[in-house]
């Protein structure tokens, strides 16, 4: 019954997979969680209900996931939680293949300060454990980037939350992979540079594994270009650095965004034009990208409107950032 919405999908490692969804079956319409597991047949194995277990299903919203197969079989889960009637935390669980909830009933805390802890976004580190990053607003209402490291017991293994950037104005949607010396590579949409509240830059930052900012200090600038550069997506480029895309409005502003690009290696030098390499910039709206590497090429993939209706357009690069495909991509 009601609305169930923002599925996400992870491997089990065995061939199936944990889907989990937000769900609004309880209370009225409240926000909750719910997940299954389905394997290899396609079918629902025992400890699970053909209509989902209930992950998180606490008075307030439970919202905003993310999760990740632990490495074990299972999976770690984290969300945005309104339960305090005072401020919003995040939460996370851990689930056993069986279905079992292996950490605190109810969840345990991952971000618990005060004020809005939200958008949490989990990435392996390489070791078996995992990092979190986050939107908090504890010292500042509009909001910075933070991180924690946790093991698969859900303890927590930085003494202190890692601050991530936390300057003025509005740092919001960060993203996070893993890098492939291990730690953690996050980018997020920045408001530090723009003449309007509203418009937001890009940057990024490396922590290791005992939460130490590797790159500058301030963050790494990926975009300051006019206007909004949003939504941005990465992953690694297996020396260390990261790929970045994102929607981008220098030209026509949102919401007829084009899509650009940007690598950083290892060292945290982009090392594409400044402000990034444009991939689409075709009249109407381009938006959603991602970034996936295969065979030492660099895949991108987004929504584009150019003809009037939705279309899946792709580009490849090779390790250079050069392309490989027809100019503005090739309809998938």
């Amino acid at each position: 019954e009601d609305i169930q919405i923002s599925l996400n999908i992870v491997s089990d490692e065995a061939g199936g997979a944990f889907v989990i969804w937000q769900d609004a079956r309880n209370f009225g319409g409240s926000a909750d969680i719910y997940g299954t597991l389905i394997d290899t047949n396609g079918s629902i194995p025992a400890g699970w209900d053909t209509n989902g277990n209930a992950i998180a299903a606490e008075g307030g919203q439970q919202n905003q996931h993310t999760f990740w197969e632990d490495g074990t079989g299972g999976a770690i889960i984290a969300w945005h939680d309104t339960r305090d009637d005072e401020d919003e935390n995040i939460y996370m669980q851990r689930i056993a293949p069986d279905g079992s909830l292996l950490w605190d009933a109810g969840g345990s805390m991952l971000a618990g300060s005060v004020e809005t802890q939200d958008r949490p976004k989990i990435t392996p580190d390489g070791t078996g454990n995992f990092i979190f990053a986050w939107r908090d607003k504890r010292n500042d209402s509009t909001g910075d980037i933070y991180a924690q490291r946790v093991d698969l017991n859900g303890d927590l293994l930085w003494s202190n939350d890692v601050v991530v950037y936390g300057g003025e104005f509005n740092q919001r949607n960060p993203r996070i992979k893993k890098a492939s010396d291990n730690g953690a590579i996050i980018t997020w949409e920045d408001g530090r540079n723009e003449f309007a509240a509203e418009f937001k830059d890009i940057y990024a930052q490396k922590l290791d594994l005992d939460g130490n900012l590797l790159w500058d200090a301030n963050g790494v600038q990926v975009v300051s270009a006019e206007y909004d550069q949003i939504n941005p997506r990465l992953n690694s480029d297996n020396n260390g650095g990261c790929w970045i895309t994102w929607e981008d409005g220098r030209i026509e502003n949102h919401p007829d965004g084009d899509i650009y690009v940007q690598h950083i290696n290892s060292n945290g030098v982009p090392t594409l034009s400044a402000n990034g390499n444009v991939i689409c910039d075709q009249p109407g709206f381009q938006f959603s990208p991602l970034v996936k590497l295969s065979g030492g090429d660099v895949f991108l993939v987004w929504g584009d409107l150019r003809t009037g209706s939705t279309g899946m357009y792709v580009q490849v690069l090779n390790s250079a950032g050069v392309t490989q495909l027809a100019q503005d991509g090739e309809l998938i």
